[in-house]
């Protein structure tokens, strides 16, 4: 044979395998997944640009680990961006060019951030390559991330998610600014995490989005364990990260819209710095321990309440020190000036920088509607009843064996899996000696759980204090009940084990109701898949695809707005459903149908099915006059298209 240079060899080689690859995986279901590349790599240049952004908020001289400050930097740059965001709307540049520009900003700042990426990775060996004893909870962290990617990378279906916290930021892309929604109670709510799905939305679609909140849930396992290894040791770290991370409440909130994981890490991200300005005093940790609270606010109003803890806490340690007033004006300063653009957006909207809270108080006149709509909210959730101080006990004892009894509806999602965190604890008490971190973790827990136990008690609200639970608990276990005698080891296991089985078997239960696999390995079309999960998609598809881009449509008896392409006015059940006033009001079905045509209507969505659930709440009643009126209204109207669901007619 004639003699060959070896990398001509080679490349001839690498050229066969390459034309075999292509020939096989075009007869392969494998490109299918492929096409979840993009948004996989969408989600990572938002992280890359978060960190740019977030390295330059600390100072070099702050005392972090390689993995803290990159932690540190990748959670500041995500509450940079959200800020970003705010400002583009207000400028009406919510459009891709928008969106790209502040990204492409982080990576231009990004040097720092990528050499302590750097040497992140050249500490591999101590970061990643666990010793023995921490394989099992190692396992279980990747166990957690198996089970929860497909549910990242199927389409949003969360209730919550396709009422507001993606049908705003949809909104929001549409009209390319700040836009109010009077008919959505929920609009004036914090919207923290909203504007980092705006941000996907504009960039990619709502995987994107999930990919975000998937990833934020990763961060905050980690910021667990850097936490330990600073404060307790490793081994706490990791055990309660394993806890976190077989939670099935933490399983399925990690995506699908929703925001509880980030309120947890922008809270849990102020404990910490503020920890860490305890032992180095700087100005920067300080400050940072300001803006993740403010931030923490400003996904939630419940992350109020950590907040203010954070603060004492601050607060009990410049008690009689020199500049006590001025760090304790930096940190308030520091929350309010990442809370405080939702306090502002308020005033604009509704005259009330806590709305809905106080919602009798304000500017009534800036919108009347709205107000009623926070009125009709609250005694909505009524069904949440309270509890009196001396029922405090049996509230924690039922959170741990009962935890589904603290939610309603798709609110189960935060109810599964709290047992280990609640029942390891007590353990503690076999410990030989507490450290001081370990009793502010128990402080901190404890004050927090007397006003949401007294209030509305929903499990998800918990949330915020679930990274402290699963310190205290993994503390008792590896300080508390790992040094006693074989038969206690072997007992705590077998109950630990159960527990955690049981969470698995909840989590396998509810993802096979959500059944995300097929879809989410693209072997399921993401439209076949959301007419199958969603009844009301085949609509919504139908409206998108067959109707007039300037189209305008009532959606009728349904309050999920998501994955419409067509300006709708919804009709949730907590603020007044003017369609069924016009009807209970109006003499004729045609003055009814001319009432509807005044308002720019075109096309109206009819879900019957879901208004049969809803019309037990007081604004989706029609008196007899309107139900006559409607009926013989829908009868006259040109239907579109049917299903078992829903009905599309034309006006």
């Amino acid at each position: 044979m004639p003699t060959v240079r070896p990398a001509i060899k080679s490349a001839f080689f690498l050229a066969f395998l390459s034309a075999l690859a292509a020939a096989y995986f075009l007869n392969t279901p494998l490109p299918l997944f492929l096409t979840r590349l993009e948004q996989i790599s969408l989600a990572a240049f938002v992280l890359w640009s978060a960190g740019g952004w977030g390295t330059r908020i600390f100072t070099k001289e702050s005392p972090f680990t390689p993995l803290e400050a990159f932690l540190f930097a990748e959670v500041l740059g995500l509450g940079a961006l959200s800020g970003g965001m705010i400002l583009l709307g207000v400028f009406h540049a919510w459009v891709p060019t928008g969106a790209w520009g502040l990204l492409i900003a982080g990576i231009g700042l990004s040097g720092p951030f990528l050499k302590n990426v750097k040497r992140l990775f050249s500490m591999a060996s101590e970061i990643w390559f666990l010793p023995s004893d921490l394989l099992w909870p190692g396992a279980a962290v990747l166990t957690g991330g198996f089970f929860s990617l497909p549910l990242a990378l199927a389409p949003i279906t969360y209730y919550d998610s396709l009422v507001y916290h993606l049908a705003l930021p949809a909104a929001y892309v549409q009209a390319q600014r700040w836009v109010a929604l009077p008919h959505l109670v929920y609009s004036a709510f914090p919207q923290t995490l909203e504007m980092l799905w705006t941000l996907a939305l504009l960039v990619g679609d709502d995987t994107v989005a999930n990919l975000i909140a998937w990833s934020m849930s990763f961060l905050l396992l980690a910021a667990v364990i850097a936490y330990a290894k600073r404060f307790l040791d490793i081994s706490v770290g990791w055990v309660a990260a394993a806890l976190l991370a077989l939670m099935p409440a933490f399983l399925l909130l990690s995506s699908g819209g929703y925001v509880d994981v980030g309120l947890t890490l922008f809270s849990f991200m102020a404990l910490y710095a503020a920890c860490v300005w305890v032992a180095h005093r700087s100005a920067s940790m300080l400050a940072g321990a300001g803006l993740f609270a403010g931030w923490a606010i400003g996904v939630k109003y419940t992350g109020a309440l950590p907040a203010l803890l954070t603060g004492i806490f601050i607060a009990t340690r410049l008690y009689r020190q020199p500049h006590a007033f001025k760090d304790l004006l930096l940190f308030c300063g520091s929350v309010l000036l990442t809370a405080g653009p939702w306090l502002i957006k308020n005033i604009v909207y509704v005259g009330n920088p806590v709305f809905p809270f106080f919602h009798s108080w304000g500017i009534q006149e800036l919108n009347p509607w709205l107000h009623q709509a926070a009125a009709g909210y609250f005694a909505g959730i009524t069904e949440y009843y309270s509890r009196s101080f001396w029922e405090l006990p049996r509230v924690l004892w039922e959170a741990a064996v009962n935890g589904i009894g603290f939610g309603r509806g798709i609110d189960v999602l935060g109810d599964f899996g709290w047992v280990p965190l609640l029942g390891l604890p007590p353990a503690l008490w076999l410990c030989r000696r507490l450290p001081g971190m370990v009793k502010l973790l128990l402080i901190f827990c404890a004050v927090y759980f007397v006003p949401w136990a007294l209030s509305h008690p929903v499990l998800r609200f918990l949330f915020p204090i679930a990274p402290l639970l699963a310190l205290l608990a993994a503390y008792a276990w590896v300080h508390g009940l790992r040094p006693q005698p074989a038969w206690v080891r072997w007992a705590s296991r077998g109950f630990l084990t159960s527990f955690l089985l049981s969470g698995l078997f909840l989590s396998f239960y509810v993802m096979n109701f959500l059944s995300p696999f097929a879809v989410a390995a693209g072997l399921e079309s993401r439209d076949a898949y959301l007419k199958r999960k969603l009844d009301y998609y085949g609509a919504a598809f139908f409206v998108n695809t067959q109707t007039p881009p300037e189209s305008y449509v009532y959606v009728f008896g349904d309050q999920r707005g998501y994955y419409y392409q067509r300006k709708i006015w919804i009709s949730p059940v907590f603020s007044k459903n003017l369609l069924i006033e016009w009807a209970n009001a109006s003499a004729t079905p045609a003055e009814l149908r001319r009432k509807i045509q005044e308002e720019g209507i075109t096309h109206m969505v009819v879900n019957r099915l879901e208004f049969e659930r809803l019309k037990t709440y007081p604004y989706a009643r029609f008196n007899a006059q309107g139900q006559r009126n409607w009926d013989r209204l829908l009868e006259r109207l040109v239907s579109l298209y049917r299903d078992r669901a829903c009905e599309v007619y034309a006006l």
